[in-house]
């Protein structure tokens, strides 16, 4: 054995080795324990914010927790499956199914609020010209609509009477919801309050033009609802069609996910079906 001043040299470096070891595993540890602990907290103020804008008391680090669960199971389904590889790819594509999730919910909410919004400006036309202020007339919009709208005009009442800025509750609105419609009836509203007006008659104004254009809207989408529903289906086929071979020719599954080239093939196709499918929809999509 070799030894250095009389001491054995083979204890040392294996000693030495594993010290070198520990010490990088632990190094990774704790830089990957800080990386988790910051996207998730990215994540759970992500999914805070948007509960909050659909008015959800579901708890954000639950969402995170789901998450996590669907992404893991996913994982090991599909590594078990097929490879780690495609794990990875359809776990981390679990992971963001609540965003999703979110972006159309935010979306079917705004549209239940343009419709109510007609029946909304109605009510406050109304009640305005019967000598009501702006804050007295959406009490009662809260009282006598239904939601989704009676939450947004009852967060406005909130933050006007806990000091916030009329028109700076109206603006906050706005932003949460992003509807065109609301646009115009806040900037009225703001025009109005600074240079005065019949708030009455602006608003049944508002709401004739939001009504017109709902009622045109409506035939556009029925003249378009062939070409979405096309690339719905045309977008659709190349995974249907890769889920019946799954079953009929599992080999030929496998080369794509079992090789480079074959994960390339998949992400190319893709990327181009997705795009190719927005890109549709976009073309459909005629702004009035």
């Amino acid at each position: 054995m070799t030894t250095f001043a009389g001491v054995p040299i083979a204890p040392l470096v294996y000693v030495l080795t594993a010290s070198s070891v520990m010490a990088l595993v632990w190094n990774m540890y704790t830089v990957s324990e800080a990386a988790f602990q910051e996207y998730r907290a990215a994540y759970v103020a992500e999914a805070e914010a948007s509960l909050g804008d659909i008015f959800s008391t579901f708890s954000p680090e639950r969402v995170f927790q789901l998450s996590l669960l669907a992404g893991g199971i996913i994982f090991i389904v599909f590594a078990a499956g097929i490879n780690w590889i495609a794990g990875l790819m359809f776990g981390a594509g679990a992971m963001m199914a609540p965003r999703m999730i979110f972006n159309i919910l935010a979306e079917k909410r705004r549209a239940m609020v343009s419709e109510q919004l007609v029946d909304a400006l109605g009510l406050l036309a109304n009640s305005v010209r019967a000598g009501l202020t702006l804050p007295q007339a959406m009490e009662i919009l809260v009282r006598e609509m239904k939601p989704p709208i009676t939450q947004e005009f009852g967060r406005v009442l909130q933050e006007y009477r806990l000091g916030t800025d009329f028109d700076q509750a109206m603006l906050n609105m706005a932003e949460r919801i992003e509807s065109r419609d609301l646009d115009i009836l806040v900037n009225a509203v703001m025009v109005t309050r600074k240079s005065g007006g019949n708030v009455g008659e602006i608003f049944q104004n508002i709401a004739a033009t939001i009504r017109e254009r709902i009622r045109i809207e409506g035939k556009v989408k029925a003249l378009s609802s062939t070409g979405n529903m096309q690339a719905l289906v045309m977008s659709s086929m190349p995974f249907g069609i890769m889920l019946v071979l799954w079953f009929m020719q599992p080999e030929y599954i496998m080369q794509l996910f079992g090789t480079a080239l074959g994960l390339l093939t998949v992400g190319v196709v893709t990327a181009m079906v997705v795009a190719a499918f927005f890109w549709i929809r976009w073309i459909m999509d005629i702004d009035i």
